[in-house]
């Protein structure tokens, strides 16, 4: 499903074939029964999903979020949500497939899935009393230890699988051909995930038991057939991967690890360099040091068995200091060389967008310049410019095509003077290649800009607002190639068909707020829709425009003008044309932190709180721009706003919030259900 519908429009109901496991550092798994997927959250998250018992989309639950002041960190809740999407925990529609059939163990089934390990055992067997003198001898200890660690590793699977089926778990089939073991028995063991940490470690300890049990026996017994054996032991231990030493490691970590720190599905996540500042809060140093020490003493092990195996003696390699001169600088070169292709790797994503949108620049600021800019030279494409541009695309089809028809394509010299204010303009022309400063002249008689016009935006517009706007010259910055309309046909097919105001809040509005930072990564049809919501307010000299202490209902963009911030009477910044505020009060419904005062004649875009609230959780880029900006300018991340406390029972020690259910799966804490 795609991510923008999942996010605004969708429905999504809580899985109510869902069952979760103990509480453990605050954090617990959701297992959803039917599909068999595991999702890892914390209290906090697992309150966003009960808020979803009763079905709501994704901007009703974070505007109810909004309003109780119970809000994630907004990458987290949209990440949260798309994961939870995936593992069938938020569905739209009640998933009507069977329900994964686990094992019934022990069983007859679970251990005819022995026949791997059996068929190996026996082919071992016949090959070594039916061999001939055209076998190598060297093989036939590392074909032994192998089939024996084979056997270890399927008595290590049942044995976990019994201690998770006491446990309350369920043990599922798991397909053969899954990396090695499709040589001896494998088994599904994810629910151990839903048991207490130690018996977590327990299971992953007993997986391995009869394994490392054969390899001492071997070693003392028949040392020749140890080398394959003590080779399968290695894997196991490894200490990268899903290595068994990191996920015993991971267990004990004073932070727990949720789904949502790893792995990203949400788009805008999957950037390295996001995460770097929530890596370095959840390290633990101590599992981190377990982790070195025991990659270092795993690296000599393999070390030493290597060289046994090469008939060198350990000690003399590792006391061979001109050896390791040499030796040394090619590993850490190596060791270097790995660590910047993983960078790369990781990085290469970022980097191909910075490179795309560097391109994109070269491109236009090129094609600015350019003289012989070639028109579109059909109807189907002079279509898919008009339908670009929101107040275009309000037009029917009819209208559309008498525009079209309409056009003449001009090509205007750098600093030609486009539309002048003294007088009346006879045609309206939108831009397609090209730069446009629009100003007014000031009180004090210099020339202000206003608006500046690029691609896609139009010029020689008539008066259409009451709002205080003053008729604006329009000059070229750069060679400019525009399709000019008459403006008989634009007031007759675009102005009466829409309205003054409509067309005013998609050329004027639109083309201003284009501009600015703070949209400037936002879809077309966003800054669009966000024109029309904006009213245009008009404040006096010395005039309040936001009162510290007081409740904001407004979310503000200086449109024309100056306006001071100030606290306790004193200043604290001003203001210009495109700044905003009053969002810090929205997001947080709290009052005000400051004052703000015009200073002079003032014009602001201002739109209600709850269209505002309604605008921003419906557009997910929109509302993350503007938690990274208002949690700059308080100095602290804006979100979260609260957090909710566990006690050491798994229940919540305070009441249930207003808007957010309470379902059984989430009041348990008697271990899986």
């Amino acid at each position: 499903m795609d991510q923008n519908l999942l996010l605004t429009a969708e429905k999504l109901t809580l899985n109510p074939d869902v069952q979760r496991g103990w509480v453990s550092r605050g954090a617990f798994v959701i297992k959803n029964v039917t599909a068999q997927a595991y999702l890892t959250v914390s209290n906090e998250q697992a309150l966003v999903l009960d808020a979803f018992a009763e079905g709501r989309t994704v901007p009703d639950v974070f505007a109810r979020m909004l309003r109780d002041r119970f809000c994630l960190p907004l990458r987290e809740f949209y990440e949260l949500v798309v994961k939870a999407h995936q593992a069938g925990i938020l569905c739209s529609t009640r998933s009507r497939k069977q329900p994964r059939r686990a094992i019934r163990w022990p069983s007859v089934r679970a251990f005819f899935l022995l026949w791997p390990s059996a068929f190996l055992a026996a082919v071992t067997l016949v090959w070594l009393a039916c061999r001939t003198p055209l076998i190598v001898m060297a093989w036939e200890p590392l074909v032994m230890g192998f089939g024996v660690a084979m056997v270890a590793l399927s008595m290590g699977q049942m044995l976990a699988g019994a201690m998770l089926a006491g446990a309350g778990g369920e043990v599922y089939p798991c397909p053969f051909l899954v990396s090695l073991g499709w040589l001896h028995l494998r088994l599904d063991l994810s629910d151990t995930r839903l048991l207490r940490p130690q018996e977590q470690a327990l299971v992953v300890l007993v997986s391995n038991l009869p394994l490392s049990l054969a390899l001492l026996a071997v070693s003392f017994r028949f040392p020749s057939e140890a080398l394959s054996l003590a080779g399968v032991w290695l894997l196991a231990w490894r200490p990268w991967g899903a290595g068994l030493p990191r996920r015993l490691a991971a267990l004990f970590s004073r932070y727990p690890y949720l789904d949502t720190d790893s792995q990203f599905l949400f788009l805008p996540n999957q950037r390295p360099q996001l995460h770097w500042r929530d890596w370095w809060r959840r390290w633990d140093w101590r599992v981190c040091a377990v982790e070195l020490g025991w990659a270092a003493g795993w690296s000599l092990l393999v070390a030493r068995i290597t060289l046994d195996g090469l008939g060198l003696s350990f000690m003399d390699v590792f006391t061979d200091w001109g050896y390791w001169s040499t030796t040394l600088p090619i590993i850490g070169s190596a060791l270097l060389i790995t660590i910047m292709v993983i960078m790369v790797r990781r990085w290469r994503d970022g980097g191909r967008q910075v490179w795309r949108r560097m391109r994109q620049r070269w491109a236009t600021g090129r094609r600015r310049w350019r003289r012989d800019y070639v028109f579109p030279d059909n109807e189907a494409a002079l279509l898919r410019v008009a339908t670009a541009h929101p107040l275009l695309g309000l037009l029917n089809p009819y209208d559309q095509a008498a525009i079209i028809r309409a056009w003449r394509p001009v090509t205007l010299k750098a600093w030609t003077v486009l539309a002048g204010p003294e007088e009346e303009s006879h045609h309206v022309g939108l831009i397609l290649s090209g730069r446009a400063i629009a100003s007014r002249i000031g009180k004090s008689g210099k020339r202000v800009r206003a608006l500046l016009l690029e691609e896609g935006d139009f010029f020689g517009l008539p008066h259409l607002s009451s709002g205080g706007d003053a008729v604006l010259e329009v000059k070229s910055r750069s060679p400019v190639s525009a399709m000019m309309v008459p403006m008989r046909v634009f007031q007759e097919m675009v102005i009466r068909k829409l309205g003054a105001q409509v067309v005013y809040d998609l050329t004027h509005k639109y083309a201003f707020l284009q501009r600015l930072p703070v949209c400037a990564h936002w879809h077309a049809h966003a800054v669009a829709r966000f024109a029309r919501l904006a009213q245009i307010g008009n404040y006096g000299d010395g005039e309040y425009i936001v009162h510290a202490k007081d409740e904001t209902n407004w979310f503000y963009i200086l449109y024309d003008g100056v306006a001071q911030v100030r606290s306790d009477s004193s200043l604290i910044s001003r203001l210009k044309s495109g700044n905003f505020f009053g969002e810090i009060s929205l997001l947080q419904n709290s009052v005000a932190i400051a004052d703000v005062v015009a200073q002079g004649q003032v014009r602001c875009l201002q739109i209600d709180r709850t269209s505002f609230l309604r605008f921003m959780t419906h557009n997910h880029h929109v509302a993350l721009q503007l938690e990274k900006i208002s949690s700059r300018r308080l100095g602290y991340p804006i979100f979260p706003l609260e957090t909710v406390r566990f006690d050491v029972r798994g229940r919540y020690d305070t009441e249930p919030r207003k808007g957010f259910g309470r379902n059984s799966w989430l009041r348990e804490s008697e271990g899986p259900v």
